[in-house]
């Protein structure tokens, strides 16, 4: 096929799919993120983790889990929510999983000294990188993505939800098609501390609704994200381009006018 016709084959294989045109995502593996698939069960395993992070069992915990990069990644963000809610919740934690890129480490000192600026420092565990970030993930009530610009996806979103954590998520690129906000996660303007408070103080101050979005969430990653779920839907998509090859190719059929010029 010359490369004008494979051109307008994408094209028009696209016009026909567009009215049902539907998005798949990268899926991941509901076992591999599923807590009950773990050989320790439960609220026992998760107590020995919080207290190998010096967290007790009256500990709220929110937790980035990402590279540590300011005015990008926005974890100073979560400082600046943290410091409006420390005497409100002064047993609130924040746990930051990752580290900054080599050479970028100026971000971490940075934020180590927004910490102290806001006196929230001791609020906060910074654990570095992890091999394995499934302890960390069990220790959380809350996870956030404060992202101060936005992000192509957001995998770490779909990750806790599979693991029943409510989410709160900035709502610039891709976490919007993630979280349908209100039901399965939370989603506050990027680079707004104080909307970040406010969707903390909901999930902290009332666990009948983390554990209500953390149900959702878990219902909406089975429905979008999970592994089985995108294969059956990719193959769908490509059962579907194969049935209508035919229709293109007979509305590609060169129908030559009086000048001499193809019909499209």
């Amino acid at each position: 096929m010359p490369d004008e016709d494979k051109q307008d084959f994408r094209l028009d294989i696209f016009k026909l799919l567009r009215d049902e045109l539907s998005v798949s995502v990268m899926p991941i593996d509901a076992d591999g993120a599923d807590p009950h698939a773990s050989t320790h069960s439960g609220e026992a395993f998760t107590r020995i983790l919080r207290e190998q992070f010096g967290l007790d069992e009256h500990s709220l915990v929110a937790g980035v889990v990402g590279r540590i990069k300011t005015t990008r990644k926005g974890q100073e963000i979560l400082v600046r929510a943290a410091a409006l809610l420390k005497d409100r919740y002064p047993q609130a934690r924040y746990l930051l999983v990752g580290s900054p890129f080599p050479g970028n480490e100026s971000h971490l000192i940075s934020l180590k000294a927004a910490m102290r600026a806001s006196g929230v420092e001791d609020r906060f565990i910074l654990t570095g990188d992890l091999a394995d970030v499934a302890p960390a993930y069990a220790c959380l009530d809350v996870l956030v993505l404060p992202s101060a610009m936005p992000e192509p996806f957001g995998l770490v979103l779909i990750e806790a939800m599979a693991r029943r954590i409510p989410v709160i998520a900035t709502s610039a690129g891709g976490p919007p098609e993630i979280i349908d906000h209100d039901r399965s996660g939370l989603l506050v303007p990027p680079g707004d501390a104080h909307a970040l408070a406010r969707a903390l103080d909901r999930l902290f101050a009332d666990r009948q609704l983390r554990l209500q979005l953390a149900a959702n969430g878990r219902a909406r990653f089975e429905s979008m994200f999970e592994f089985n779920g995108f294969v059956d839907r990719m193959s769908a998509l490509y059962s579907e381009t194969i049935r209508l090859a035919p229709v293109w190719r007979a509305s590609r059929l060169c129908v030559k006018n009086e000048s001499g010029t193809r019909n499209l």
